[in-house]
């Protein structure tokens, strides 16, 4: 802990030397987890939706054209509904 508490008061000494700004070590501290914070958020809205694949890497086919994502109709009528039973029935 001591060696830690050390080396914030060199970053400190530092930091004042080379800007002529007074700031505690309590400060650096919170100034460092605001650009770890912003970084993070940054970071986050740049990820592409998807499956997380952990140790591999997945390369997409350059012969194969991106798919889009189908949307299904809902079955908000009566008759689509009923459609919908009949060629159920009818395949089994």
């Amino acid at each position: 802990m001591n060696a830690k508490k050390e080396a914030w008061e060199t970053l400190r000494a530092d930091y004042c030397g080379a800007l002529g700004k007074q700031v505690t070590v309590g400060q650096l501290i919170k100034a460092l987890n605001n650009v770890k914070s912003t970084v993070k958020k940054k970071t986050d809205r740049a990820q592409v939706p998807g499956p997380q694949f952990s140790n591999r890497s997945v390369k997409p086919n350059k012969n194969e054209e991106p798919k889009s994502q189908e949307t299904k109709k809902p079955l908000n009528t009566k008759s689509d509904a009923d459609h919908h039973k009949n060629k159920i029935r009818k395949s089994e």
